[in-house]
């Protein structure tokens, strides 16, 4: 009984830890484009400037051109090698009920206006150029690294 006991308080204050996690989450996003092909990624709407510095240290500097970075030949755990990563910097406008995403150059950010945001779009591709987040398996592995990446941030602030 005692042993019963015991399991019951120890899953109980399991529980209970993991409700008190604050680590910021991500999810992967899918869209039906024109031609019936799916196109999958994640959205980190977060400390922007300290998650692309992250990135960045993570798998190297890397030339931003028009708000886009590249990083091409990685290897992740499961994917393998030559794995490539597409991050695109841009503003997030709300409209109407409607989100739109504009990939813009971070240095050419202005001022934004009460229905923007910034944001970044992170896609990733295997070897053979397929789509990675389509697959379950590398999309935990995926998002594990952005998730490790995201809550390594030393300070969250309001981009």
């Amino acid at each position: 009984m005692s042993k019963i006991l015991i399991l019951v308080f120890v899953c109980f204050s399991y529980l209970s830890y993991s409700q008190d996690d604050d680590s910021l989450r991500v999810s992967i996003n899918r869209i039906i484009l024109d031609d019936k092909k799916v196109e999958s990624y994640i959205d980190i709407n977060d400390s922007i400037d300290l998650f692309i510095n992250a990135m960045q240290k993570h798998f190297g500097e890397v030339e931003e051109v028009n708000g886009v970075y590249n990083w091409s030949g990685i290897e992740l755990d499961s994917l393998g090698k030559g794995v490539k990563i597409t991050m695109s910097h841009g503003i997030w406008t709300t409209k109407e009920n409607s989100l739109k995403f504009a990939r813009v150059s971070p240095e050419k950010v202005g001022k934004l206006k009460d229905n923007e945001k910034r944001g970044v779009r992170i896609r990733v591709f295997q070897k053979d150029g397929k789509d990675a987040l389509l697959r379950k398996s590398y999309e935990l592995v995926v998002i594990k690294i952005v998730e490790d990446l995201l809550n390594s941030v030393p300070e969250k602030t309001e981009e």
